[in-house]
């Protein structure tokens, strides 16, 4: 019986093949971009799950009440935490800097995370070669990546090799571990040993902390609990430790201006937003869009398909009866229709395989990912895969099944055909909801596109394409003076950190009446907002000679800093112009990677227009910038777009001269700023090509449907045009058949559609109004569409002669 099954579905498959390429197709592509965010959205929920024990494996970091917390804190947390919580097994610490390692004559910039000696003991990462629990117990001990040992040594175990560090210090390798995959926010290449006596732990051990907001938050402290404790109380009682250790000030406990958050090593991808320039963060709704689109992509393919099945199952009426008669029952109908439906769609499942294989290098090169289509490995992912194409079989198989199987044999073979009238409307309704998806995505990926036209461009007050910058650089006159010299280059000033892309590191600060407030702070250099082409709002920014920086900052005269608007907000005066002059009581990082200064007095000479620092989804925070050339590590260049390779190639050449020791590490400032933005420009993508995506697989369905329609109405039109009918009658009657959809599944998109990017929209803090003339033009495509691809069968119609029609059987 089955086998038989399995014949009649081949034949009816084979004989219908235009229909059968058509839902193969449509099933392939729609289920081949179902399993790109399938496995886009794994990736995203198992970040870190990598990790042995992953589960007990936490994070602290140091913030400020009411903003988001930090990835780092103070590096006594980690000492706080071994005297206060017996219920800590082992608390460990990473400090990532810039630096260089050379072996021979290769030589390369690399990232070095300092870290304690237990570090494999709270973060296990998988160990290749050497023994994890001596692996870094040594000063100038250091562990690497595969990928690293490969980079250096060409071989997958170096251990008891030397790296140089930044040409000076030798550092024996002792473990190998494996490469971290891409779904980390461990990204460690080199680990190495923080008791070294010049490692940047070392350095903040060496200081002790006076004041809590006087130490760089530069740490990263990990630490494991013991059996039988809950993470919930730690977190009780980490206020009381925060004032026990850290002094007050002016009589206010700590508690009161900085808190200390912990979060599980699974959570943190989604939870604390990472700077940029570490990796972008995760987002719960980028997952539940992506989970979105990918559903409304599935269900268009699907759609398209149970369309096409009720369209070709009508025609197959007398086969019904023809069976009934030979004594088919209605349960072995119903099973041969689903069972036809099932070979289709897994049909279409081993297309899609095929193509997700095919695709996945790219689509791995667009997110920065190393994602794997490992199915075979995970069975629940292959399970949900299977069951997903079943139901989906099985559903599109039994409305036809259902219905064709109640009809009567002599009825059927009578008449030669059934009442369609049920099939049309079904027909007709998924049509309207394949086209309200449809219009719906185009309307988001317009919203997606202009938001990040915004993001990117306008809400940037800078032309910021012809900026170079040099980072990890030591910014001597010798540096600035040479790359000034170079033609095309119109001016040079260097900075600590690069504002616009975000600012880490804040402290307190006071005006005269008592009104305090939290600024964001950097030091930046004379003419480096005048670079950037900022103008003061009031005042002025820094001058050379006039606002000089003083190693004795403080005492005798106030420091000069530029605020921006949010800062004047903050500090409560009432505009720009009133706070010129104002002297305020704050601190800010004096010696990196060590200390803060003490509170000291401060004069505000000028106030900065707001701009983006970070990403538009938050509020630009209170910040202040003042002059320390001592911290400076960035210097940005403002060169002729037009000479730009030739530029490029100087500044090269200036670096070997006079630049320092390691090679030059140097960006445009619109890669950064892509970087910063580019959440939002991979969601603009990923909508853009579902959208696409959704479009052929429409397209395709009105294909099939165009066809079938011009082969059942064929004596319909035959009788119109023998009664007088033009051409362009015909046409118009055909092409509003297929317009009426469009129409109406407006109503359903423009409302949802509407409602849901208002929503998404306004979780930015800075984000462009939703224009009607996306809706008007996305509806006005999906018409374009619709009846571009119905035209060509319409018009084959209109042309048919009458006679030719008449006869039609």
């Amino acid at each position: 019986m089955f086998r038989n099954y399995v014949i009649t579905a081949l034949r009816n498959l084979v004989r219908n093949r235009l229909y059968a390429v058509i839902n193969v197709v449509g099933l392939a592509v729609g289920f081949a971009a179902a399993l790109l965010i399938a496995l886009f959205v794994r990736d995203e929920l198992t970040f870190d799950k990598w990790i042995p024990a992953y589960k007990n494996v936490y994070r602290i970091s140091a913030g400020n009440p009411g903003k988001p917390p930090a990835a780092t804190g103070p590096s006594d947390v980690a000492i706080w935490l071994k005297l206060e919580f017996p219920q800590v097994a082992a608390v460990t610490r990473l400090l990532s800097s810039p630096g260089t390692l050379r072996h021979n004559d290769r030589e390369f910039s690399e990232t070095i995370t300092w870290a304690d000696p237990n570090v494999f003991d709270v973060l296990k990462f998988p160990i290749v070669a050497g023994d994890s629990k001596s692996a870094i117990t040594l000063p100038d001990t250091i562990v690497v990546t595969r990928k690293i040992a490969r980079k250096y040594f060409g071989r997958d175990d170096p251990v008891g090799e030397t790296l140089e560090l930044n040409r000076t210090h030798p550092m024996k390798i002792t473990a190998i571990i494996d490469d971290p995959p891409s779904n980390t926010n461990l990204a460690i290449d080199v680990i190495a040993a923080g008791q070294t006596g010049y490692s940047d732990l070392a350095s903040q051990d060496a200081y002790p902390m006076v004041h809590f907001g006087q130490k760089v938050w530069s740490s990263s402290t990990y630490f494991t609990l013991r059996a039988g404790t809950t993470i919930d109380e730690v977190k009780r009682h980490l206020p009381a430790m925060l004032d026990r250790r850290a002094p007050s000030v002016d009589g206010q406990k700590m508690s009161q201006y900085y808190t200390l958050s912990v979060m599980s090593l699974a959570d943190i991808h989604l939870g604390i937003p990472d700077p940029p320039a570490v990796r972008p963060p995760g987002t719960l709704e980028f997952i539940q869009s992506s989970i979105a689109v990918g559903v409304l992509v599935l269900f268009a393919a699907s759609t398209n398909f149970i369309n096409l099945m009720t369209a070709r199952a009508a025609r197959r009426a007398v086969e019904v009866g023809v069976r009934k008669v030979t004594g088919a029952t209605r349960l072995n109908l119903i099973i041969q229709f689903i069972g036809e439906s099932l070979i289709y769609v897994f049909l279409g499942l081993a297309m899609a395989i095929i193509l997700v294989e095919a695709v996945l290098p790219a689509f791995n090169a667009f997110l920065s990912r190393t994602i794997a289509f490992d199915f075979w490995r995970d069975s629940g992912f292959t399970s949900a895969i299977l069951i997903s194409t079943a139901l989906i079989g099985i559903l599109a198989g039994s409305y036809p099944a259902f219905v064709l199987a109640e009809y009567s044999p002599s009825s059927v073979l009578k008449s030669g055909a059934v009442a369609t009238g049920s099939f049309g409307r079904v027909r007709q309704t998924l049509v309207i909801t394949q086209f309200a998806i449809l219009i719906g995505l185009t309307i988001a990926t317009a919203a997606f596109y202009q938001q990040t036209l915004f993001a990117m461009r306008q809400s940037l007050r800078q032309n910021a394409d012809q900026i170079v910058q040099l980072y990890n650089t030591t910014c001597t006159d010798a540096l600035r003076n040479s790359i000034l010299s170079i033609p095309g280059v119109h001016d040079v000033a260097c900075s600590w950190q690069v504002p616009q892309f975000g600012i880490y590191t804040g402290s307190g600060a006071q005006r005269k009446d008592g009104t305090s407030s939290v600024l964001y702070h950097t030091c930046l250099d004379f003419g480096y907002l005048e670079l950037y082409g900022y103008r003061p709002i009031a005042g002025r920014f820094f001058v050379r000679d006039r606002d000089r920086y003083s190693e004795s900052i403080g005492s005798t005269r106030p420091e000069a800093i530029v605020v921006n608007e949010s800062a004047v907000r903050s500090l409560g005066f009432e505009s720009p112009e009133s706070a010129i002059g104002q002297v305020i009581s704050w601190m800010h990082i004096f010696k990196i990677p060590s200390t803060f200064t003490p509170f000291h007095d401060a004069e505000i000479i000028g106030v900065v227009p707001n701009f983006p620092m970070g990403s538009v989804r938050t509020d630009v925070p209170a910040a202040a910038f003042y002059v320390n050339p001592t911290q400076f590590r960035i210097l940005h260049a403002k060169v002729d777009g037009g000479a730009l390779p030739e530029v490029m190639a100087a500044i090269d050449g200036v670096w070997k001269k006079v630049g320092d020791s390691h090679p030059i590490q140097r960006s445009l400032y619109d890669v950064g700023v892509q970087r910063v933005y580019s959440d939002i420009t991979r969601q603009s993508r990923l909508f853009g090509t579902f959208s696409a995506i959704a479009i052929f697989i429409a397209a395709l369905g009105l294909f099939g449907l165009a066809s079938f329609t011009a082969e059942n109405r064929t004596k319909e039109i035959g009788i119109r045009k023998a009664m007088g009918a033009s051409k362009s009658d015909i046409l118009r009657l055909l092409l509003w058949q297929f317009a009426k959809p469009v129409l109406w599944a407006n109503l359903i998109a423009w409302p949802v559609a509407g409602y849901l990017m208002n929503r998404w929209l306004h979780g930015f803090a800075y984000h462009v109004d939703l224009d009607p003339l996306i809706f008007v033009g996305a509806s006005a495509a999906a018409l374009l569409i619709a009846l571009a691809t119905v035209a060509g069968h319409a018009l084959l119609v209109a042309r048919a002669k009458p006679v030719a029609a008449l006869r039609y059987e």
